[in-house]
């Protein structure tokens, strides 16, 4: 059986990645997931769908909360066609670059929101763990910076459990603040961008898309807006974090320690 999903009014808004891939065409449901589901084309990357009020991720469908639950009442392997007609479509990308100093004292206060959380990572232990000199993410990051990476990121790339890995979520965190500084030519970037045809044999489909558009500069609009907040470095700082902490299990608690392990190792 082949149902069909057509109806304009449905589709509120997508990401302009998701718009080039679906318009017109037909995708298949890949997976259920805890907030949401993803649907395929025939050799291409999972596309995120779910109900407003979440962001819009790189990858992302919004529709309507009753056509969300009837889509996950179809199931998977169910064929959706989909209109897009009407749906606001957005580009991702984080704008203008900050200077390191410019940061400082919004990251010293989301690092210090983020050590004071009860564990809720994806790597065990706590946020102060994760973030410790001598830990995994920080050897990743100094080994990007020092130019003997791959090995390194090797490792961490598809690290943990979930539809995104915890090591996928903190490069992305992490990519994010050297698109922020340095642009194209972070030295993370750098270093990634020959693994990004391998990275999908290293960890989740959804992880090596999230990480591909990462290392294009578009990121999820929830991370995005908690950048625009960096300057200020006050409560609204704080709210932009707790919408970001919300996404996944630990998705977005991982995303938050990459930037921040991204800016401590460079000061």
């Amino acid at each position: 059986m082949s149902p069909a999903f057509a109806p304009r009014s449905t589709v509120l808004a997508l990401s302009e990645a998701a718009a080039r891939a679906l318009d017109g065409r037909v995708a298949s449901v890949a997976a259920l997931h805890r907030q949401g589901l993803s649907v395929v084309l025939p050799g291409g990357e999972p596309i995120f769908v779910g109900p407003p009020g979440a962001g819009l991720l790189p990858l992302h469908v919004v529709v309507r909360r009753e056509a969300f639950e009837a889509l996950r009442g179809l199931g998977v392997g169910a064929r959706l066609r989909w209109d897009l007609a009407g749906a606001r479509r957005w580009r991702l990308g984080l704008g203008g670059r900050l200077a390191l100093p410019a940061l400082d004292a919004g990251v010293a206060r989301l690092a210090a929101w983020l050590r004071a959380r009860p564990p809720g990572n994806g790597f065990g232990g706590s946020q102060a763990e994760v973030l410790a000199d001598d830990g995994l993410v920080r050897r990743a990051l100094q080994a990007a910076a020092d130019g003997t990476a791959a090995p390194a990121l090797v490792r961490l790339v598809g690290r943990g459990a979930g539809s995104t890995p915890a090591g996928d979520d903190v490069l992305i965190g992490a990519l994010a603040h050297g698109w922020l500084v340095d642009g194209a030519d972070s030295a993370l970037r750098r270093a990634l961008l020959p693994q990004r045809e391998a990275l999908g044999a290293l960890t989740t489909p959804l992880g090596a898309a999230y990480l591909r558009r990462a290392l294009d500069g578009v990121f999820g609009s929830h991370l995005i807006q908690l950048c625009r907040a960096l300057p200020g470095a006050d409560e609204r700082l704080d709210r932009r974090a707790g919408r970001v902490a919300q996404h996944g299990a630990s998705s977005g608690i991982d995303t938050l320690l990459g930037f921040v392990a991204a800016h401590e190792l460079r000061r």
